[in-house]
């Protein structure tokens, strides 16, 4: 398929731009006439992830033949045909004289046929320019290329419009164009593949027919396949990139919707912050394709956005939250539709959930751990909870799948499945684990591990999933871990009077502070399971860990030790 990208390298009619190169220039009119656009809407309102909705976009009706032609009218007002007034230049010369002054194929002689006057045959390719100037049987005009291209495909009219502002040299307002804006006047298959990312487009898809019929056409193509698999574009989070140099870097975005999921793969390009901010102007590293498009749009029609409705279900909770003048702030957009969830973005957050499971608020730190997570389509499914505190000034909101908790000093980090029962067990942040600092981390042994401030929880599906603290990690650790001769921890630390204990797939470790703590492994292990209570008690604690000595193994307690070697162990208790 081929795609539609914004940027030209061309000498720019009426502009103080001429010659420039693409990735400095993107703006296809002079600075001038887009300083007129309305005060109504500014540059930093443009929302990368939904500049127009798809009822608008995609209303087909939005205008007919007569109100494009009168709107056509409009923006020309009177077309120098002929080329008798002034070039623009500020050099006395006509448009003609200044046309007949350059050695390029782009200016000619008139006449110049301005859009609201300019007819084309679809069949023979004869324009105005070939005949004079206007009307002439067999052709076209310009206006009902429009509209039967926007009913054919069914996209908004005044989409065609503004594309065709944004795409052609400001052919809309052009007094005196050239033959070429019309030729490729909706940037169709002008991929930015030539020298220094410029254009390079196709003269089979040129003319202001074909231009605007195949673009209709692309836009409803992008509409019933943007699920294909075809396009690196899609509905949520994209990496786009700032400019067509790869240098520039990308930015985060999430479409949220298919209108604007087309825009950007017919002109694939985010604006940056600096080309927001300096608009109508240019910046290091812009492109401006779907900010002057956002612009241009709210200029001719109005608003991008329906009104900014909010769902009943989300109002509940945003009133309970103090409405506008609670930490969200203003309504920022009208409510969405997922798969899984209804949400809506307000100035410093969202609500998101669904009817069965409630619609909570999601904002700060934990959204965008919850972003990091995927979302609604992530492990964690939708929230069942608005926040609320923890200790240590932490806070936790509850999801189908688990739970987001954390501080600003620990992070905030999911508690989920296996792990997160043991955590319950344990207490929660109030028990003996406080708070997580970490994610989940997978072991190359099958297991899962999370840290927190004052341990970690670890363990695998066979061994079950237990705590990991204090002196007993420590030596743990120094052998290895669950990577070493003890496998995963089997229980919890227990603690006996005098003692500490944790079980492990292969073997213990036991003691207290005074003597430390020693592992009981291999068979030494083995045979120390086989001896009873009694036994064991006036054996005592281990004393340092087995070693290998005249042949055998042996390792020493308070009040005796165990040798042996093979299945020919002994206990010898000191009298």
């Amino acid at each position: 398929m081929l795609k539609v990208l914004q940027s030209r390298s061309r000498k720019f009619k009426k502009s103080i731009l001429i010659g420039v190169p693409v990735v400095a220039v993107i703006v296809f009119s002079s600075l001038a006439v887009l300083r007129n656009l309305s005060n109504a809407v500014k540059a930093t309102d443009f929302n990368p992830g939904r500049i127009i909705d798809d009822s608008i976009f995609y209303n087909k009706d939005a205008m007919n033949v007569q109100q494009i032609q009168s709107f056509l009218n409009k923006q020309i007002g009177s077309c120098d045909t002929w080329g008798t007034g002034p070039s623009g230049k500020n050099d006395g010369r006509t448009a003609a004289q200044f046309a007949a002054a350059q050695n390029s194929n782009y200016w000619h002689k008139p006449p110049y046929v301005c859009i609201n006057n300019y007819h084309e045959n679809p069949n023979t390719g004869e324009t105005s320019f070939e005949k004079g100037g206007g009307s002439f049987e067999g052709g076209i005009s310009a206006a009902q290329i429009i509209y039967d291209a926007a009913q054919k495909y069914g996209i908004n009219p005044q989409v065609l419009l503004v594309l065709l502002k944004k795409e052609s040299l400001n052919l809309l307002d052009d007094n005196w164009p050239v033959k070429t804006q019309y030729k490729y006047a909706m940037g169709y298959a002008c991929p930015d593949s030539g020298p220094g990312f410029s254009a390079a487009c196709a003269d089979s898809k040129a003319g202001f027919y074909k231009q605007m019929t195949l673009a209709a056409w692309q836009l409803k193509y992008y509409k019933d396949h943007h699920k294909d698999g075809g396009y690196s574009l899609k509905l949520g989070w994209n990496n786009i990139q700032y400019s067509p140099n790869p240098a520039c870097g990308t930015k985060r975005v999430n479409i949220e919707n298919v209108a604007t999921l087309s825009l950007y793969i017919y002109t694939p390009y985010v604006p940056n912050d600096s080309a927001l901010a300096n608009y109508p102007g240019t910046s290091h590293c812009g492109a401006y394709g779907n900010r002057n498009f956002f612009m241009f749009f709210n200029r001719l029609f109005g608003s991008t956005l329906e009104s900014k409705r909010i769902h009943s279900g989300i109002y509940e909770r945003y009133i309970e939250l103090g409405g506008e003048k609670g930490y969200l702030g203003d309504v920022d957009s009208e409510f969405f539709k997922t798969d899984k969830s209804i949400f809506q973005r307000f100035k410093n957050g969202f609500i998101v959930g669904s009817d069965s499971t409630g619609y909570w608020e999601n904002y700060g730190k934990i959204r965008q751990r919850y972003s990091e997570l995927g979302y609604e389509h992530g492990k964690m499914g939708l929230p069942l909870s608005g926040y609320f505190n923890t200790i240590n000034n932490g806070r936790a909101q509850k999801y189908q799948n688990g739970f987001i908790v954390g501080s600003d000093s620990t992070g905030y980090w999911e508690s989920i499945g296996l792990i997160r029962d043991k955590y319950a067990q344990l207490g929660y942040e109030h028990g003996k684990m406080g708070l997580p600092i970490t994610q989940e981390f997978s072991t190359i042994q099958g297991g899962w591990f999370q840290k927190y401030q004052n341990g970690f929880i670890i363990g695998s599906p066979k061994s079950g999933y237990h705590e990991s603290y204090g002196k007993i990690r420590e030596r743990w650790n120094k052998i290895g871990n669950e990577k070493g001769a003890l496998g995963f921890p089997t229980s919890d630390v227990i603690e006996e009077k005098g003692y500490k204990i944790q079980h492990y797939d292969k073997g213990d470790i036991i003691g207290n502070d005074n003597l430390g703590y020693w592992e009981i492994q291999g068979d030494v292990f083995k045979f120390y399971n086989s001896l009873n209570d009694t036994q064991k008690d006036k054996l005592g604690l281990p004393l340092k860990n087995e070693a290998w000595n005249d042949g055998k193994w042996t390792q020493n307690f308070e009040r005796g030790l165990i040798t042996g070697v093979g299945n020919k162990y002994i206990l010898k208790i000191d009298k």
